[in-house]
This record gives structure tokens, sequence and C-alpha cells, in this order.
């Protein structure tokens, strides 16, 4: 019995120490930096170029619509990798470059887990020379009105002004009438309107998704063999996706949809509840996010209920030792 005191008094400070480990871990770092680290580690996974995450399931597709965003590109909501070596080419120079709101006609490989490509076209619908101009609209070469919305791009050091040649990304949405996406400086002061797409696609492929005007989709159906096109106008001039089946150079329709609405088939219901002003890219970023943090909420709140009960059972064993101490000293005062 005259070693019991000294062994209470061992076992108080080992209650005590642990105690204090289980408080200087609930204040360390949060564990949603250490689990975003991990996250951002895993996407240093390719060595193919852009971000090592692609859309999957469009393997052997030929793709036509608009670049929205990059770390590989956005086409139609469709993330697209492509390397180093990927083949660039182009209506107005022999060497250009992707940018935001550039048209772009490309064919993906035949992978269903990745969206690879290995040549990417730029198509130009337009290019001449500023011959009027408002704040809201260019008029080239005299006949090809501009229209310039909130979302176009611009190329950077780009002067606007009569006399000046410029490039034009965009849908046609009338006669002469284009909406643009971008307007691009025009080095070799060349005059065109490609008004069909300039590259076709070969036997490889086995079905396509086009972003389109609904103007040019009916221009294009000669083009491309379209054998029918049923679907409502949009509002606002907004774009169309066709997708369909590609065969001996025809298109067989098998689904036509509004722009906005096959995004939201590609990402889901959430997107309509997203901020319109995101790119398919920060909406899809922005939903990760929302996960990261409801399943690390998860694992915080497990982590609390775990030291909470530590912290029981802790208490638990400091009574009982302070209830045996008790009964000693009153066996001794006997």
């Amino acid at each position: 019995m005259n070693h019991l005191p000294r062994l209470y008094r061992t076992l108080l400070s080992l209650l005590w120490i642990s105690a204090l480990l289980i408080i200087t871990a609930c204040q360390s770092s949060p564990p949603y930096q250490m689990a975003r680290s991990a996250h951002l580690a895993d996407d240093n996974s390719s060595g193919f170029g852009g971000t090592g995450h692609s859309s999957s399931g469009f393997g052997g597709t030929g793709i036509i619509g608009t670049i929205t965003e990059f770390g590989s590109i956005w086409v139609n909501g469709i993330e697209i990798e492509y390397g180093d070596l990927t083949a660039i080419t182009s209506d107005l120079t022999e060497k250009d470059s992707l940018k935001l709101g550039q048209q772009v006609i490309l064919e993906t490989l035949p992978r269903e887990d990745k969206t690879l490509t290995k040549a990417i076209h730029i198509y130009y619908p337009i290019a001449g020379k500023i011959t009027a101009l408002t704040e809201d609209q260019l008029v080239i070469d005299g006949q090809y009105r501009i229209q310039i919305e909130e979302s176009t791009h611009f190329d950077s050091n780009l002067t606007l002004k009569k006399g000046n040649f410029v490039s034009i990304n965009g849908h046609q949405v009338a006669q002469q009438t284009w909406s643009a996406t971008r307007v691009n400086h025009n080095p070799k002061q060349q005059r065109f309107a490609h008004t069909l797409p300039t590259k076709m696609f070969s036997d490889k492929i086995k079905r396509v998704i086009i972003e389109a005007s609904f103007s040019q989709l009916n221009a294009w159906k000669n083009h491309f063999k379209i054998n029918e096109i049923k679907l409502t106008p949009p509002k606002n001039n907004q774009p169309i996706i066709l997708e369909g089946v590609w065969k001996q150079g025809k298109i067989m329709p098998t689904k036509m949809m509004h722009y906005s609405d096959f995004l939201t088939q590609q990402h889901g219901d959430k997107m309509n509840r997203m901020p319109a002003h995101l790119s398919p890219k920060e909406l899809m970023q922005l939903q990760q996010n929302q996960s990261d943090m409801m399943r690390l909420q998860q694992e915080q709140k497990g982590m609390i209920q775990d030291r909470m009960e530590q912290m029981h059972q802790l208490q638990n064993l400091k009574d009982q030792m302070e209830l045996q101490r008790n009964m000693n000293h009153q066996m001794r005062g006997r």
C-alpha cells in the first residue's frame, strides 16, 4: 500500500500528458490543407500534357466548337488533352496559338478513358479590313457585320479603327451578320469569308459533336450531308449542339439541343444553380470544392467525436483514480 500514491501520481501525470496531446492535435493545421495538397499533387499525374484529367467517353469523336477554358482545352464543355507534339494549324497563319474564344475543329483518339487529340485546326470564318465601326459592331470589307458581345475576347494590343485588318471567330446569326467570340490580329492582311468549316472529318471517327448557330447548321446541311434538323430556334442567338453518327462523310443526327442544355447534360443539374458567368471548368471545380468541403466537414466531425470520446474516457479514469485514492485514505485512517 505504501507504493500506491506514487503509482496514482504517475497515472495522473500520464493522464494530463495525454489530454495535452489531444488538445494540441485539435489546434494543429486543419485537415483541409493537408487533403487539398494531396489533391493538387494528384493533378500532375499525366505525361501527355494539360492537367492529367480529361473528359471520358468521347473517344473517336469529331468536334467543332469554341475554346472556353484552358488547362487542356475545353470545347463544348468537354475537356480535351493535347501534347507538345500536337499539330496546330490555322486558316490565318502558319504559326498560330490557341486562345479563348477561338473555334476549333479536331478529332479525338479512339480511347474511352481520356479525351485526347493529336491535331487541332483553328477555324476563322471572317477576315478583312474594318470599314466602319460602332461601340458594339464592326463592319468588315463593307459587307460583314460583326456583333461585339460582352463575352467577346480580344487579342492584346489590338486597335479597332477603320483601315485596320482583323480576323474573327464567331457564329453566323444572319445572312451577313456574325456574333464574335474573339477578335484577332490579321498580320498578313488576309480577306476571306469561310462560311463553311475549312476542315472535314476523316473516316476514323464514329460520331460528331458540333457547336454552331441555328443559321450555320442550316447552311451546313449540304456540306455535311445532314438529312434533317429539328429544333426550335433558340432565343438571343444562343449556339446549339448537334450530335450525330459520322459515316462516309455524312452526319446522321441523333440529338440536337441548345448549348446550355448540352452543358447541363454533361455536368449535371447542379450547373443550373451555379453562377452563369462561370466557365464549364470553373463550374466543375466549384462543384469539386463543395464536395471536398462536405467530405472534410464529415471527417472533422468524426475526429471531434473521437477526441470527445477520448476525453470522456480520460475523465472517467481520473474519477476512478480519485475515488480509489479517497478509499485508500479512509482505509489508512482506520
